[in-house]
């Protein structure tokens, strides 16, 4: 689909109709108010025709209630959904309050992610003093690409490590590879801001998630994390972390278990700074790392 067509022709992946549903749960959930059938038709590219058959039945099934002014919001048909995640991901329960707790002592953005076989989504946000774009929110799902997610794939079968490696650009492959060895020894990924303005990463930000609410815009939102991702340095390996000198810090990330005990969240904290001493990433470190371990015990 060229970029100027509206969502109604999408089919580059997955089933478009579904994409479709989805669409609309996802806005309804991450504008925080009741929209109307037209509103929600302009924010997502679709006609009204296709957005009130959606609506309809998401209304029938319970998911969706329509108000007296013919907005919809979230019906009790999902509360039965509602209790089914969070029975899965019992990490849903009194993290906020860590995280928060985190970004106050750190001064940075703070978030908490489920690492799946192929998307990281975010469960839980603490914003800081920087480091976390404002169009990032609970329930962003990211493409699983390296260097994200580095913590929990350090633990998984050399297949999955593979294709993780994979999707690095070339020249990253290498390094990163030894990093996950690393990075299951001592449970703690740091990488380099690298010579990249944060302010355009921001703006990347920006876009990828205007184009999350355009189901048939899922190639091109996949590039613009593509060119996101190409902007991580190469992980620093043990001595350089414990050099004197300071460091540029683009982000942070230890692993926190799952309901199996085994790492499946990936706890993430964005300085973006460009000069880091040894003493405060120390003890970026330090908290970091304990914030990591008290939601592992918590699970």
């Amino acid at each position: 689909m060229t970029e100027g067509k509206s969502a109604e022709g999408a089919g580059q992946s997955g089933s478009p109709p579904t994409e479709r549903v989805v669409a609309v749960v996802e806005l309804l959930a991450g504008h925080g108010e009741p929209l109307s059938t037209s509103e929600i038709a302009t924010r997502l590219d679709l006609n009204r025709s296709t957005v009130g058959l959606i609506l309809g039945a998401l209304e029938h099934s319970g998911w969706l209630a329509r108000r007296p002014d013919r907005r919809y919001e979230f019906g009790v048909g999902l509360v039965g959904v509602a209790e089914a995640v969070r029975g899965t991901v019992p990490l849903l329960h009194g993290h906020d309050q860590s995280l928060r707790a985190l970004a106050d002592r750190t001064g940075c953005g703070v978030a908490l992610a489920h690492i799946g076989t192929d998307a990281a989504t975010l469960v839980g946000i603490a914003r800081g003093d920087a480091g976390m774009p404002s169009q990032i929110g609970v329930g962003t799902r990211l493409p699983l690409a390296a260097p994200l997610g580095a913590t929990v794939v350090a633990h998984r079968p050399p297949n999955l490590r593979r294709a993780w490696l994979d999707t690095a650009a070339s020249e990253l492959r290498e390094p990163l590879a030894a990093a996950l060895e690393i990075i299951a020894d001592t449970g703690l990924a740091v990488f380099a801001l690298g010579s990249t303005d944060p302010r355009l990463f921001a703006l990347l930000t920006e876009m990828a998630e205007v184009l999350a609410v355009h189901p048939g815009r899922v190639a091109l939102r996949r590039k613009v994390f593509d060119v996101m991702a190409a902007f991580a340095a190469a992980p620093y390996d043990p001595d350089r972390m414990a050099s004197d000198e300071p460091l540029s810090i683009s982000f942070v990330a230890a692993s926190v278990a799952g309901p199996c005990g085994r790492p499946t969240y990936e706890l993430q904290l964005g300085p973006m700074r460009p000069a880091v001493s040894r003493t405060a990433r120390e003890e970026m470190f330090r908290e970091l790392l304990s914030t990591a371990r008290e939601l592992s015990a918590h699970r």
